[in-house]
């Protein structure tokens, strides 16, 4: 069944443009070079110059917001959840578009959650300590 529920997770308004973390979450997964709009597209059924538009968030041929259709969003975060499932990406309420902005006291690593890979690319680290070996490991970007 095709749903018409607003999902303000994704997309900002009914009918309107994705949410820009969603766009983030479409973003990061085009990057990762293992998928492509069309991937996406064909997940979603459909057309992969649509998703490019809704991913930059603008038409490419006149620069006007790139809106979608509700009922096609659900379509949509499902094809988007499914890559990122299978390129082991996580999502937290940053990067699924739940909030438009991190509180500032928010956006350091947790030990309650991990980090994702758009707080990486923002510039966060992330290190892990072993303390029977001594060793200790950083990530940062």
């Amino acid at each position: 069944m095709v749903s018409d529920r607003h999902d303000p997770t994704v997309q900002e308004s009914y009918n309107g443009p994705l949410t820009s973390n969603f766009r983030e979450r479409i973003r990061i997964i085009k990057e990762s070079g293992k998928v492509t709009y069309k991937d996406i597209a064909d997940e979603a059924s459909l057309s992969s110059a649509f998703i490019g538009n809704l991913a930059r968030g603008y038409r490419e041929s006149d620069k006007r917001a790139a809106s979608v259709r509700t009922i096609h969003v659900q379509r949509l975060k499902n094809a988007i959840e499914k890559f990122e499932n299978r390129l082991n990406l996580s999502t937290n309420k940053a990067a699924s578009g739940t909030t438009d902005r991190e509180p500032e006291e928010s956006k350091g690593a947790s030990q309650d959650r991990p980090i994702t890979l758009a707080e990486a690319k923002r510039g966060l680290s992330l290190a892990f300590e072993v303390p029977e070996d001594n060793i200790q490991i950083i990530i940062s970007s």
